[in-house]
């Protein structure tokens, strides 16, 4: 296969390379063999290179080193013998010689590509003229120059390591600095690498690439960049052979580009000091920073030299100066500098805290307090020689802001333009928002949206001018025009600045007026234009400051200003109302005001007249005089009086009147403006004509009121016999100003009360309707009152009458009940204002009586009886006192009728409230009654009167509290709204009542007692602790008290009763229909019957170790109406085990019940020796009964083991006679004394006696006898009447008498629990024979 041509030439390639590498392994084997043998040839070597440069090479040791392809000569302890005579060779430590193989064979000489030397040491030294010189490479020029230039314009690198360069300064001090240096070249580009450092810590570094022979500027362009820091910038200085001007401390970094193009060059510049402190080179004054950095190029054309700096940043504690250009050229002795965006605050705070800067120079940084930007400069003077012969600056300056100097004006956000120069300049200003601030002129800056004009600057050797010309300014008080004029001395003068401005406006608002009010002016008179002038037009004013601006300089300048007014308020005095729709002028000359209108209103009334002028009196105080005449109604009159000096006097009564009508009214004031604690001299006619005027609070009407009212200083208000009209008749009126403090103080009114007499008739129905309260209508008729009202700052107003009442009829509870034609004296007081309206009204000295009526409508009351009315209490009406007789229904149905609203039927008509036996009055919603500690020598009380009762009374919406007190009852009654009510009776006396008297009407025994309204009682549970009986306790009860259909009942009694008692399971009941009659049910249980029988004040004639009583009673009349006489009914009897004991004799009452008494009958018949301890018995057992007026014994059966004894009988109540009988039946056999009172006689005793021992069994039924009672209760006769032969009978010998049904009590108990079944008492059984 043949080959392609490729393969072949990669074949050769192959070879080629194989043989290259192989040529070039065996060049640098023998390379390095000839370089490890090199110092056999020492001498041959030095002698060549000797041969080779213009000065003597000599080492004490060579060797050789082979570096990739480049052979080098390795030189140690090397020598440099320099041609200069006298000079010692140069010391180095080593150095290495590259050499080049192929240059040397194609030249056939030595070609040397690089040098290195380690360790030279140079001298040199710096001449007073500058220049560097180096002992034997200093020359000017020669071989060794020649050499040299060639050397380094063909050598490729030349580098010099630890090198050292011991350089002597003028000044004779020496500097040792450290030097590397590398030069490279690549054909004609050229490169420079060398580091210079100080031993005081300079450090500079250099870099630089170029192209073409450096040693040739015109054909050599390249660049240098050389970077220096030092730590101590000072110490630069001395390589000055001439110090600088102006040099500085501090620490150094800079950084610096010198760019060469054949022959024009350019050097740019990167400087940072840290620290510095610039010092002049006399050393007088210094400014130390910070920090300063700038950024510089500096240029070179035509001969003009230009630096452009950028970046300036200049920095003194936290004061940062930054200017981001300037522009410095110099030509000849002229110089010019311009810069932009230059501001002006942090330059004005650098400059005024350098102390380097005068104090006169700083303290007018301090106070101008520069602001703003200077958006464009340029300076420039024309000889450096003369500065201040010829200078011109110009410039555009924005948001200039200058603080007031010295009174002169301060500046905010200026733009404009200005020109200065040594003859003069001007400043043209167009901005705006801007200000000017007139810090002794005006209190705030003078701000206007938009401001131009121009204002010319001369001076001359004693003062600096600025003038204007006409300026135009537009803000929101319209468009002014002004001149403006300061004159600044150089020197010390008695006026100092002086300004001249005038002001010109038109059409604007007096809203803006302060805007050109001096606040210099007069204290007084300042206070009184910041408030006289108040909202209105302004056709025209005018504004004037001519002389001097130092303060306290009044005498050296004059202010005035000009008011041209329409529609506009004027505010003469805060104590005064303004007028308003005023025309006129207002002058202000220094310390004179004068104000005249042509027109003006005050309200809606015409102001005639009005003129004010303010001065400065003697005592420098500022005066001012109000002269005015008011035609208008008479609601501005009031409104006027409320609203000025005369309302905050009188304490504010005027504010709530209401009046019409007309006035004409002339007013004269003087005021001091200076002095706000002196009295105004006021001077005040007003004439009424029909003014209508409503007194408020107390809505009190006079019409119709024509007269003259004047007002002074000296005597407050004063009026006489005003006529007028109070609700519809004719009054007359006087007012007065009455002082309250005495002595000879003189007249003040705010220490005085203002009284308005009135004299004239008034109804009193006119009252009522006039102060919508219901209670008044207790009153009715005409009569002739005194009334006063009196008016004391501070205070409401109060309100007195005072009247004889003929001719008025009053509807009170009796006594105090008044006819018409009756005289009573009455005083009323009620205060017209303040948070509550207490009405007081007093009748005679027996009565008083206090209404709270706050907001019409009653609120609370208090009576009081012959003693003060008790504190008002919200919501509740109040008595306390004492009086001869009170009626307590009486006095609830006035409460009712007019102090508590009244029911309404459909028609609006008041309905009568129903006649009630309980007093009780429904108290309003929300409303109390409350009588406390109520002392009555007469109490008419539930239809009774009731004699020396103390009493109290407490009535809510909760219920009704009554508690009283009598000598013989003492008890509390409570009657919630819901619930039963309750009756706790501490005590009751049933004799001791002679406070007592009963109303027969109210009894139901009158003439109108058929027709008697039925008693209502709601649900009462009575509690009687102590039941009395004439000062005796008698026991405790309780029961339930309710009505119901007309009756009264008292159910479920309980408790104790004389010893007796009412158990829970067996209640008692009282029960009363009025007009029909009462009815009682108890049955009393006990034990000793003769503990009640003492309690109810009869003998003990009967003991019991238990026993049982069952009232069933009624009669006509009210329960504590029963009469013995009147009784009907059943009295139940049932005994235990006891006895019957004899008993001395009694009389009346108490011989009624000793009828019962067997062991006096016994003793009456002899027998008492049979029964000496009296006569027991077992049982007993009986029944009474009432027939209204008589009492019958149905039967009373005693019975013991040995003995039995029945008893029954009628009494004739009226004529207390007695007809009964007594049966006794007693054993024969073991009793002979009683077969002789049988028989009559012991003879014939003693032969029944032995019969009946014979015949025992058979003479027991012959053991009964029979005994008549006869007589009346005071001498009742017992007489024997019959023996029965039968069985002993316990009902008398006639029928058994049967007791009506009705009134025996179905299923009564005995004293055994038995029933009884009958109606009939059934005889004792009797054993059989």
């Amino acid at each position: 296969m043949q080959e392609s041509i490729f393969h072949k030439l990669s074949n050769i390639l192959w070879v080629c390379v194989v043989t290259a590498v192989v040529l070039l392994a065996t060049y640098v084997s023998f390379g390095r063999y000839l370089s490890t043998n090199l110092q056999g040839w020492q001498d041959e070597v030095l002698t060549q290179l000797n041969s080779r440069v213009p000065f003597v090479i000599s080492a004490q040791r060579i060797g050789g080193q082979w570096s990739s392809f480049t052979p080098e000569i390795v030189l140690h302890g090397l020598e440099l013998d320099l041609p200069d005579d006298g000079t010692r060779p140069l010391q180095l430590t080593g150095g290495r010689i590259g050499i080049d193989v192929l240059g040397s064979l194609l030249t056939r000489s030595l070609q040397i590509t690089s040098l290195q030397l380690d360790g030279l040491t140079l001298h040199g030294e710096l001449t007073e003229e500058g220049r560097l010189v180096i002992p034997g490479l200093s020359g000017d020029g020669g071989t060794l120059g020649e050499w040299l230039q060639d050397f380094l314009l063909n050598i490729e690198y030349v580098t010099l390591d630890n090198n050292r360069l011991r350089l002597s300064l003028p000044g004779g001090s020496t500097r040792d600095l450290a030097l590397a240096l590398h030069l490279a070249r690549d054909g004609s580009e050229r490169s420079l690498r060398a580091d210079l450092l100080s031993a005081r810590g300079t450090s500079i570094r250099l870099h630089g690439m170029g192209l073409g022979n450096p040693f040739r500027p015109d054909q050599f362009e390249g660049t240098l960049y050389l970077q220096a820091d030092t730590g101590d910038i000072a110490a630069v200085a001395d390589l000055f052979t001439q110090t600088p001007p102006l040099w500085a401390e501090g620490e150094l970094g800079s950084e610096i580009w010198l760019s060469w193009d054949r022959g024009e060059a350019q050097v740019d510049m990167e400087l940072s000091l840290v620290d510095p402190v610039l010092r002049p080179e006399d050393g007088s004054w210094s400014i130390p920073l910070d920090a300063l950095s700038v950024k510089a190029t500096l240029l070179e054309r035509r001969n003009r030299w230009t630096v452009y700096a950028s970046d300036l940043s200049v920095s003194h504690q936290g004061v940062v100066v930054d200017i981001p250009r300037m522009q410095f050229d110099a030509w000849g002795d002229s110089l010019r500098l311009r810069t932009a965006d230059l501001q002006l605050e942090p330059l004005n705070r650098l400059f005024s805290g350098m102390p380097a800067v005068p104090d006169s120079l700083r303290s007018v940084f301090d106070i101008l307090n520069l602001r703003g930007e200077i958006s464009a400069l340029q300076l420039a003077v024309g000889d450096l020689a003369d500065p201040l012969a010829g200078w011109d600056a110009e410039g555009n300056f924005d948001r200039l802001q200058v603080d007031s100097w010295k009174g002169a004006p301060g500046v905010t956000s200026g733009t404009g333009y200005f020109e200065i120069s040594d003859s003069g300049g001007y400043v043209v200003i167009d901005s705006q928002q801007f200000s000017m601030d007139f810090p002794t002129v005006f209190t705030q800056p003078l701000y206007y949206e938009d401001f131009y004009g121009t204002l010319h600057l001369d001076w001359d050797s004693e003062a600096l001018l600025l003038h204007s010309d006409l300026i135009t300014a537009a803000a929101e008080e319209g468009k002014a025009q002004a001149l403006f004029s300061l004159n600044i001395p150089f020197s010390e003068t008695e006026p100092g600045l002086e300004m001249g401005l005038l002001v010109g406006l038109a059409d604007s608002h007096s809203v803006y007026r302060d805007k050109y009010i001096p606040y210099i002016l007069n204290a007084g008179l300042l206070d009184w234009l910041s408030t006289a002038i108040g909202d209105g037009d302004i056709r025209q004013a005018g504004f004037v400051w001519r002389g001097s601006l130092r303060s306290g300089a009044g005498a050296l300048r004059t202010v005035q200003l000009m008011l041209d007014l329409d529609n506009t308020a004027l505010a003469y005095h805060p104590d005064w109302p303004p007028v308003s729709d005023l025309q006129g002028t207002v002058l202000i000359d220094d310390t004179n005001v004068s104000v005249w209108t042509e027109r003006a209103r005050l309200y809606d009334s015409m102001v005639a007249h009005l003129s004010a002028e303010a001065w400065m009196d003697g005592e420098q105080q500022m005066q001012l005089a109000i002269d005015g005449e008011v035609t208008g109604g008479a609601v501005d009159g009031l409104r006027a009086v409320n609203e000025s000096l005369l309302g905050s006097l009188t304490g504010g009564v005027f504010d709530n009147w209401a009046a019409t009508g007309g006035l004409q009214t002339v007013l004269q004031l003087q005021l001091n403006l200076a002095d706000k604690t002196a009295a105004p001299l006021v001077d005040v006619s007003v004439d009424l004509a029909d003014v209508d005027l409503t007194i408020d609070p107390g809505r009190l009407p006079l019409n119709a009121v024509n007269g003259q009212l004047r007002y002074t200083s000296a005597a407050g208000f004063r009026a006489d016999q005003l006529q007028a009209r109070l609700w519809g008749r004719e009054v007359v009126a006087d007012i007065s100003q009455r002082a309250l403090r005495g002595g000879d103080l003189p007249f003040a009114i705010a220490d005085s009360a203002l009284e308005v007499a009135l004299q004239g008739s008034v109804a009193a129905r006119d009252v009522q309707d006039w102060l919508s309260v219901d209670a008044l209508s207790l009153a009715e008729g005409v009569a002739v009152v005194d009334g006063l009202v009196s008016v004391i700052p501070g205070e409401a107003s109060l309100l007195t009458l005072r009247s004889s009442l003929e001719g008025m009829a009053l509807d009170l509870p009796a006594p105090w009940k008044k006819a018409a034609a009756e005289s009573r004296p009455l005083e009323l007081a009620l205060p017209l204002g303040g948070e509550k309206t207490v009405m007081g009204i007093a009748l005679g000295e027996d009565l008083s009586l206090h209404l709270d009526i706050t907001g019409q409508t009653l609120q609370a009351a208090s009576l009081g009886l012959s003693a003060p009315p008790p504190e008002l209490q919200p919501q509740a009406i109040l008595a306390q006192g004492r009086a001869g007789v009170v009626d307590v229904q009486a006095w609830l149905d006035f409460t009712s009728r007019y102090l508590l609203p009244a029911d309404t039927d459909d028609e609006g008509a008041t309905q009568p409230a129903p006649q009630a036996a309980a007093p009780v009055a429904e108290a309003a919603e929300g409303f109390r009654l409350g009588i406390n500690g109520m002392q009555a020598e007469r109490l008419l009380f539930f239809g009774r009167e009731y004699q020396g009762v103390n009493f109290s009374l407490q009535q809510s919406v909760n219920g009704l509290t009554v508690r009283g007190t009598t000598d013989w009852l003492q008890g509390e009654y409570q009657q919630p709204v819901d619930g039963p009510a309750l009756l706790q009776l501490d005590y009751l006396d049933l004799v001791a009542r002679d406070g007592l008297d009963s109303d027969p009407q109210a009894q139901g025994e009158g003439p109108d007692a058929a027709v008697a309204e039925p008693i209502s009682l709601p649900d009462i549970k009575v509690s009687l602790t102590e039941l009395r009986i004439d000062g005796k306790p008698a026991g405790s009860l309780a029961f339930d008290l309710s009505s119901a259909d007309g009756e009264i009942n008292a159910d479920n009694i309980q408790g104790d009763l004389m010893g007796m008692r009412l158990l829970a399971a067996a209640p008692g009941r009282l029960s009363w229909v009025p007009a029909q009659g009462s009815r009682l049910e108890l049955p009393l249980q006990f034990d000793d019957i003769g503990d009640t029988l003492e309690q109810l004040g009869y003998a003990r004639f009967l003991e019991t170790d238990e026993g049982e009583v069952v009232l069933d009673l009624g009669w006509a009349g009210p329960p504590d109406k029963a009469s013995l006489a009147e009784l009907e009914g059943a009295v139940r009897l049932g005994l235990g085990s006891g006895r019957f004991l004899k008993t001395p004799g009694g009389a009346g009452a108490l011989k009624v019940v000793e009828i019962v008494n067997l062991a006096g009958i016994v003793e009456r018949l002899s027998l008492s020796h049979m029964f000496e301890s009296g006569l027991s018995f077992d049982t007993v057992d009986g029944e009474v009964f009432f027939h209204t007026g008589t009492l019958e014994v149905a039967s009373l059966s005693v019975r013991s083991s040995a003995s039995a004894f029945a008893m029954s009988g009628v009494s004739d109540i009226a004529t207390r006679s007695l007809d009964g009988e007594l049966v006794a039946t007693l054993p024969v056999a073991n009793n002979l004394p009683w077969v002789a009172a049988l028989t009559a006689g012991p003879a014939v005793a003693a032969g029944v006696f032995v019969v009946s021992k014979v015949f025992e069994k058979q003479m027991n039924r012959l053991s009964s006898g029979v005994y008549s009672i006869q007589g009346t209760w005071d001498e009742p006769q017992v007489d024997f009447d019959r023996i029965f032969d039968d069985e002993m009978r316990l009902e008398s010998a006639a029928e058994a008498r049967v007791v009506p049904a009705e009134l025996t009590p179905a299923g009564s108990a005995n004293i055994d629990g038995e029933t009884d079944k009958g109606d009939v008492q059934q005889p004792a059984s009797q054993e059989d024979p």
